[in-house]
C-alpha cells in the first residue's frame, strides 16, 4: 500500500495551484515554459515518492523480495538453504548389495571378500541418466550374502529423489563372477533428501520464526533446530516423559529406520537450544517391525517370469506402504489389500474374502535388544489391523524374506 497517495496529475495540478496564486506567472498553457518546468518537476516528484513507497514497503519482511530477503537473514543470522544431494549412509540401511541366488559375496568371488570401490556407479538402469556414486570403499564380508552400503546423487537437489527398488544397477565388476551379474544392487526404502534450492516463501517464514527460534529453550526453537539436520523428516514432542524439567523427542528420518548417527547429532542440537535446568532426551520411535505371507490369485494364465515381476511391484508397494507410515499411525489391512491389488489389473484375488492376507505378523524387541518376539496380528480381534503406541513407528522387519508371495494358479 503506498504511504503517500499523491499522483503525477495531483502533482502537477499543487504546482499549478500555488504559482497561479502566489506568483505573477499567468501563461500556463500547455507547451508553455512554465507549463513545461512544472511538469518536469511534477513527474521527478512522483518518481521519487513511488521509489520511497517501493524502498520502504521492502524494509517489512512481508513486502521484500530478492536481495531484500537476503538482507533480513543476513541480520537474523539466518542463512538461505542451498541446494544438496540425495544421499543415504550404509548405516541406514537404504542401499543395499546382495548375492543372487543363495550364495555367499564369497562364493562369487574365489572365496575372498568384496571390495566395491569408491565411484561405483549405481542407477535404476545401465542407460538412466539418474546416476548415484559409492561413496566410500566397502567391504562386502565373504561369509555374507547382504551388506549396506553409503551413496550419494551426482545430481543435485530434488530432481534426484527416488522411490523403493529404484536402484537396480551398477557398473562395479571387481569380483571373479562378475560375467554372470551374480551381485545385485537395490535400495530397499526411498531416498528422499535431496533438497532444492530453498523458496524465497520458505526462507521468509523461517526468517519469521527466527526471533523465536534464537530464544532457546521454547518449542519452536527446539523443532526449527531439530529439522534443520540433514535426514530428519519430523519429530514429536513428550513434555515432562521422566519427569519436572524433562522432555523426550522421538524422531523420524527420512529412510525407515532412524540410524544412531542421526540421533547423536540431534541431541548435540538439542542440548544447544535447550534452557539450564532442563533435559531433553532424542530418542528412535520404538521400531516395530511387520511381515506377510500372501496368495496371489489371477484372472489368466501367467508365465512364471511375469509372477515374479507381478510379486517384485506387489512387494515394493505394500514395502512403501508400511515404511512411510508416520509415528503412532496405524497399519489397515484395507489400505495394504488396495496397494497390493492396483499393482497389476491381471490380479483377479488376494487371498480370501474373509482373510486376505495368510498371514500379518509384528516383530518386537524384547528386554535384550538383540532378541525379538513375533506375533500374528490374524490371531487377535483386530483382523490384521495394528495400532500402534504414540511414539512406535512401523517398518518393514529388515530379515531375508519379510514378504513371501505365494501363487494360487
Amino acid at each position: 500500500m503506498p504511504i503517500f497517495q499523491h499522483s503525477y496529475d495531483a502533482i502537477a495540478a499543487d504546482i499549478l495551484n500555488e504559482i497561479t496564486e502566489k506568483t505573477s506567472i499567468t501563461r500556463m498553457s500547455a507547451g508553455g515554459k512554465a507549463r513545461a518546468l512544472i511538469d518536469a518537476i511534477a513527474r521527478q516528484t512522483n518518481d521519487t515518492i513511488s521509489l520511497f513507497d517501493r524502498n520502504f514497503s521492502r524494509a517489512f519482511l512481508s513486502r521484500a523480495t530478492g536481495k531484500q530477503v537476503g538482507f533480513f537473514g543476513d541480520l537474523l543470522g539466518v542463512p538461505k538453504l542451498e541446494q544438496s544431494l540425495a544421499h543415504a549412509d550404509s548405516s541406514a540401511g537404504v542401499v543395499q548389495f546382495s548375492v543372487v541366488g543363495e550364495g555367499t559375496f564369497g562364493s562369487i568371488n574365489s572365496g575372498s571378500n568384496i571390495v566395491v570401490t569408491t565411484g561405483t556407479i549405481i542407477s535404476p538402469s545401465i542407460d538412466s541418466k539418474l546416476l548415484f556414486r559409492v561413496t566410500e570403499n566397502t567391504t562386502l564380508t565373504a561369509g555374507l550374502t547382504k551388506s549396506f552400503i553409503s551413496v550419494e546423487a551426482l545430481t543435485p537437489g530434488s530432481l534426484a529423489n527416488i522411490g523403493t527398488g529404484t536402484l537396480n544397477y551398477h557398473n562395479f565388476t571387481g569380483y571373479s563372477d562378475a560375467l554372470s551379474n551374480s551381485l545385485r544392487v537395490t535400495n530397499l526404502a526411498p531416498i528422499l533428501n535431496g533438497q532444492d534450492e530453498e523458496t524465497e516463501a520458505n526462507y521468509k517464514f523461517r526468517i519469521s520464526k527466527q526471533v523465536l527460534a534464537s530464544e532457546t529453550a521454547n518449542e519452536i526453537a527446539i523443532r526449527l533446530a531439530a529439522l534443520s539436520v540433514p535426514g530428519m523428516a519430523d519429530l514429536r514432542i513428550f513434555p515432562f516423559y521422566q519427569g519436572i524439567g524433562t522432555f523426550d523427542i522421538v524422531i523420524k528420518a527420512v529412510t525407515p529406520s532412524v540410524p544412531d548417527s542421526l540421533v547423536s547429532v540431534v541431541q548435540a542440537v538439542v542440548n544447544s537450544k535447550t534452557a539450564e535446568g532442563n533435559q531433553g532426551t532424542v530418542r528412535k520411535p520404538r521400531e516395530t517391525g511387520m511381515s506377510f505371507q500372501i496368495t496371489l490369485t489371477y484372472r489368466e494364465s501367467l508365465s512364471s517370469d511375469v509372477k515374479q515381476e507381478i510379486h517384485g511391484k506387489a512387494t515394493d508397494a505394500l514395502r512403501e506402504y508400511v515404511d512411510v507410515l508416520d509415528i503412532g499411525e496405524d497399519f489397515i489391512v484395507n489400505e495394504g489389500v488396495q496397494r497390493v491389488l492396483e499393482v497389476d489389473n491381471r490380479i483377479r484375488d488376494m487371498g480370501s474374502s474373509s482373510q486376505p492376507f495368510d498371514d500379518i505378523s509384528v516383530w518386537k524387541s524384547g528386554k535384550l535388544e538383540d532378541n525379538k518376539t513375533k506375533q500374528s496380528l490374524l490371531n487377535l480381534s483386530s483382523k490384521g489391523n495394528y495400532s500402534p503406541k504414540v511414539d512406535e513407528k512401523l517398518l518393514i522387519e529388515p530379515i531375508s524374506n519379510p514378504i513371501v508371495i505365494t501363487d494360487a494358479n
